[in-house]
Parts: C-alpha cells; structure tokens; sequence
C-alpha cells in the first residue's frame, strides 16, 4: 500500500476482471491520474475519488489501482457511460483507514 496517495499527472494501472477476452483472467490498463474529488454517496458519507483516464469495462470494478511501483493507490470503482476514458476509483486516503480499522478489529485479543 502506498504511503501517499498518487498526484494528479502520474501514471496508474488498473487491474481488473472485465471477461472481453475468452480465455484471459487479468487485465492491465495504463492511465493517468486527472485529478481528486470529494463526492457524497448515496448513505450520505463522503469519499475521495481517483479520477483517471484509465477504461474500465464491467467486471473490472473492486480491482486495484496500483501506481508505477505496484504500490496500491485506490480501488477501481466506476466508469461513466456518458464520457469516455473517465474512470473513478476510491483513493488510498479512504481505504488506508477502513483497512486500519478492519485490522484492528481482527487482531487476535490478547
């Protein structure tokens, strides 16, 4: 996991799932990271969104978004239908926390 979240510019690759291919289990996609926003859901919590112009397919959503030193920065998360090579992914600022929580209320007590 990264230790800071990818800058808008740099290089990112997204791993996904997306079945186009018969026979081909991972896919690789290079994009560029555009910029970061802040969106509301539909629960009414906010997260930090990885914008890239990375294509995403369906399937390849819940793969990892890693940066040039496989380091992950974000998980693929959506596309929009009515823009091309804009794909949204939830950044390493949200998912460093939950998954520091999550480990933390795993560990064996002690």
């Amino acid at each position: 996991m990264a230790n800071q979240p990818a800058i808008t510019g740099s290089t990112v690759y997204s791993i996904g799932n997306s079945e186009l291919d018969d026979g081909l289990l991972w896919r690789l996609t290079r994009g560029t990271v555009r910029g970061r926003a802040i969106r509301t859901l539909q629960n009414g919590s906010e997260c930090t969104i990885l914008e890239t112009d990375a294509p995403v397919n369906p399937g390849d959503n819940g793969g990892p978004l890693v940066n040039d030193r496989a380091e992950l920065v974000g998980v693929v998360s959506h596309f929009l239908l009515d823009q091309q090579l804009v794909s949204g992914n939830i950044d390493i600022l949200v998912l460093k926390p939950f998954l520091e929580n999550y480990q933390s209320s795993t560990s064996p007590r002690r």
